[in-house]
C-alpha cells in the first residue's frame, strides 16, 4: 500500500492505479478512441489540470468521412440561442453544516491561482491499496465487487470515509467503453474488518481524492466540461453511516468577458467592430459560446437531406460549396470541433479541408465558419472567411481572412477572454 500524494489524473487517459504506482507517477492505460478521426481530433492537445485550460495546436481535423459515432449539429442562427439556467447556481458558497463554506472558499481560490494540486496534496487522506494487495481483503464481505474491480480496472482505497472512526473501502470501476463512465462504491468497514457496499454511484471519470479537513473527511471529484474536456470545478461528498450525506457542486463561468482586438486592417473596421460587440453579447449568452452562428451575408443556403452553402470563398468569380458541422463527442479520446467539406465547381467527387487546404493560421481549436460580403476601400465587392475557434474555457477567437486564389491576407482577429468565478449548488 502507497499514501496517494499526487491527485488521481484520470481525464483523456483514465489513469487507473496498481501495483507500479509510486507516490508521485501512476501507470495509466489510454482509453481506445471510437474512430481514428477522434484520435486525429486531439493527438495534439494537452490538459493543463486545474486551471481548465488546454493547449491545442491548430488542427481541424481531416478525414475522408464523418464518424458514426459522431454527434453533428449544423450551425444555427444567433437568433436560436439555448441558454443555460445561470439563475439556478449561487455566487457565493453554500451554507452547510456538513461542508464549511472555508472549505468550498478553499479549493476556488487554489483553483483560480493554479494550486489546486497542492492544496490537495497536502489535505490528502487516502491510502491506494496495490493489485496485488487485493487478496488481503478476500473473505471480508466483498470478493464480488473486488473481482469486478480487477477484470474492468480501476483503484482501490482505504480511508474513514465516513468519518466513524473505522477505516472503509473505496472502488473506483471502469465500467468499459470509451465514454468515460465509471461506478464509485463505498464498502463501509466494521470492528470485525468486515465491509459491507453501502453506496453505489455513477459518474464520468475524473480525478478524486479523499481529504481531511477540520478533523472531518470528504471526497473531492474534479468535474469538467465534456465537450472541451477541460477541468471546471469540483464536486465536495460527506458521507455519513456509509451513505452520501451532502454534496456541494462549485464549477467556473465566464461572468464578464473582455474583448481585445488583436489586428485590423482598415478597410475591414466596421465588420471587425461588428464582431466585436456581438462576442461581448454573445458569449454571455451563449450564442457564440454554444456555436449558434447564422450564415453571414456573403453566403446562400441550401437545406434538404443536408444542409449546404454556397460562397465565393477564394473571391475568383466562381462559388464554393460545402458543409460544415459542429461534432460533438461521444468520448474521452475527442473534443469538440469544426468538421467542414469544401468542394471546388467542377470537382464534386473530392473535398478539401477548409482550414488545411488554405493553411489559416490561428489559435486554438475551430468550431465553425462563416462568410461575409462586404464592400473594401477601392468599392469592391470581398469575401471574408471567419473562423470561430476556443482555447480552453475562458478563450474565444474570431479571425477574418481576405482569400484570394490561394494567397491567404489575415485582415482581423479578435480575442475574447471571461473572467472566471465560481458558482455553486
Amino acid at each position: 500500500m502507497k499514501k496517494l500524494s499526487v491527485f488521481i489524473i484520470l481525464l483523456y487517459t483514465c489513469v487507473f492505479l496498481f501495483g507500479c504506482a509510486t507516490p508521485d507517477t501512476h501507470a495509466s492505460e489510454p482509453i481506445p478512441s471510437d474512430t481514428e478521426e477522434e484520435l486525429q481530433a486531439t493527438d495534439s492537445v494537452e490538459t493543463d489540470l486545474f486551471s481548465g485550460q488546454e493547449a491545442t495546436e491548430n488542427n481541424e481535423t481531416e478525414s475522408s468521412s464523418e464518424p458514426e459515432t459522431s454527434t453533428e449539429i449544423e450551425t444555427k442562427p444567433a437568433s436560436e440561442p439555448e441558454t443555460e439556467p445561470v439563475e439556478t447556481f449561487q455566487t457565493e458558497p453554500i451554507a452547510s453544516s456538513k461542508i464549511p463554506a472555508e472549505l468550498q472558499k478553499l479549493l476556488a481560490d487554489s483553483y483560480l491561482s493554479g494550486t489546486a494540486a497542492e492544496t490537495l496534496n497536502g489535505l490528502m487522506c487516502d491510502v491506494v491499496i496495490d493489485k496485488e494487495d487485493y487478496d488481503l481483503y478476500l473473505n471480508c464481505g466483498i470478493d464480488e465487487d473486488l473481482d469486478y474491480l480487477s477484470y474492468h480496472g480501476g483503484i482501490l482505497l482505504k480511508t474513514d470515509a465516513d468519518n466513524d472512526g473505522i477505516e472503509d473501502l473505496f472502488l473506483w470501476v471502469r465500467d468499459g467503453g470509451s465514454s468515460g463512465n465509471t461506478t464509485f462504491y463505498l464498502a463501509k468497514g466494521d470492528t470485525n474488518g468486515n465491509y459491507t457496499i453501502t453506496e453505489v454511484h455513477g459518474t464520468l471519470s475524473q480525478e478524486i481524492a479523499f481529504i481531511s479537513y477540520e478533523e472531518r473527511t470528504y471526497l473531492v471529484q474534479t468535474t469538467f466540461e465534456y465537450n472541451k474536456k477541460a477541468v471546471n470545478g469540483f464536486t465536495i461528498i460527506y458521507y455519513e453511516d456509509g451513505v452520501i450525506s451532502d454534496t456541494v457542486h462549485m464549477e467556473t463561468i465566464a461572468t464578464v468577458w473582455d474583448t481585445n482586438i488583436i489586428t485590423c486592417e482598415p478597410e475591414y473596421q466596421a465588420l471587425t467592430e461588428q464582431y466585436a460587440e456581438l462576442g461581448i453579447d454573445g458569449f454571455h449568452d451563449k450564442s457564440m459560446y454554444d456555436y449558434r452562428i447564422s450564415a453571414g451575408s456573403g453566403e446562400r443556403v441550401e437545406t434538404g437531406e443536408e444542409t449546404l452553402y454556397y460562397a465565393d470563398i477564394n473571391n475568383d468569380g466562381t462559388e464554393e460549396w460545402y458543409t460544415k458541422h459542429i461534432f460533438y463527442p461521444s468520448s474521452m479520446a475527442s473534443d469538440v470541433y469544426m468538421s467542414s467539406r469544401l468542394y471546388f465547381a467542377g470537382n464534386a467527387d473530392t473535398y478539401e479541408n477548409l482550414t488545411r487546404y488554405y493553411d489559416l493560421q490561428y489559435e486554438g481549436t475551430p468550431l465553425t465558419f462563416w462568410v461575409e460580403q462586404i464592400t473594401d476601400g477601392t468599392s469592391q465587392t470581398k469575401q471574408i472567411v471567419c473562423l470561430l475557434t476556443y482555447e480552453g474555457l475562458d478563450t474565444n477567437h474570431i479571425y477574418g481572412y481576405l482569400i484570394e486564389g490561394d494567397a491567404v491576407t489575415e485582415v482581423f482577429e479578435i480575442e475574447y477572454n471571461g473572467q472566471m468565478e465560481f458558482v455553486y449548488e
